[in-house]
């Protein structure tokens, strides 16, 4: 996705820490960052687990918490296609997915997480 957005004209910044995010009047003014700053209107907040901790650096809440999870990976599974929809049980916080030819499967515990800000 990084590599079909940079062809589209856009900016992407890897393994840069946001540290700061400008407002004004009219709303986000820029990123401040590891790497320098970036005057900019739009913001794209791919933080992963660590989403609700930018999004507050622009005064946003969002309810986005960060989790331990267990991962186990199988061998090669031709049983499940290669168009295999990820499954998931919200409930359980349990997940699975094609990964490779393989399945990774996910078990999470919500009552534990994994830092806080």
């Amino acid at each position: 996705m990084a590599q079909l957005a940079r062809e589209e004209g856009v900016s992407v910044f890897v393994n840069t820490e946001v540290t700061g995010i400008d407002l004004d009047g009219e709303g986000i003014a820029g990123v401040r960052t590891t790497k320098g700053d970036v005057a900019t209107r739009v913001v794209v907040d791919a933080a992963g687990p660590w989403a609700a901790y930018v999004s507050r650096l622009a005064g946003i809440d969002i309810p986005v918490r960060p989790f331990r999870r267990q991962l186990w990976f199988t061998q090669a599974v031709p049983e499940v296609g290669e168009n295999a929809p990820i499954l998931m049980d919200q409930h359980h916080d349990f997940y699975f997915r094609r990964e490779g030819h393989g399945v990774v499967m996910c078990f999470g515990n919500p009552g534990e997480e994994a830092y806080a800000y």
